[in-house]
């Protein structure tokens, strides 16, 4: 919800995203398909994109501010996130429990 208020364009491609019998994908693409003026506007059409809702599996918590960036670590268990409030959390990804904390970073 941080990207899409302060990317409302976004909005669209977040409906058409999501699953294709999704009555917010329809009206997407009904839109998409009957709105000439569509023509500065940029789209990815997701060829190969899931046709089940998947639920969110995990929610990250504990920053004071928005999440900036996220990586994963190269075996896959941890992943490490960038806040504005300045912190680097680093996360258990089966889990989501916080490992660590590390304060101070700059942009």
């Amino acid at each position: 919800s941080f990207i899409l208020s302060h990317s409302p364009h976004l909005i669209f491609q977040q409906a058409a995203n999501q699953p294709d019998s999704s009555i917010i994908s329809k009206t997407a693409n009904d839109i998409w398909n009957n709105n000439i003026n569509h023509k500065n506007l940029i789209w990815l059409k997701w060829c190969n994109k899931p046709q089940q809702h998947d639920a969110c599996k995990l929610t990250l918590a504990g920053n004071s501010e928005a999440m900036l960036s996220c990586s994963f670590s190269p075996d896959g268990k941890s992943m490490i996130c960038a806040s504005r409030d300045r912190t680097l959390k680093i996360y258990d990804v089966s889990s989501g429990t916080e490992k660590a904390t590390l304060i101070g970073h700059t942009n």
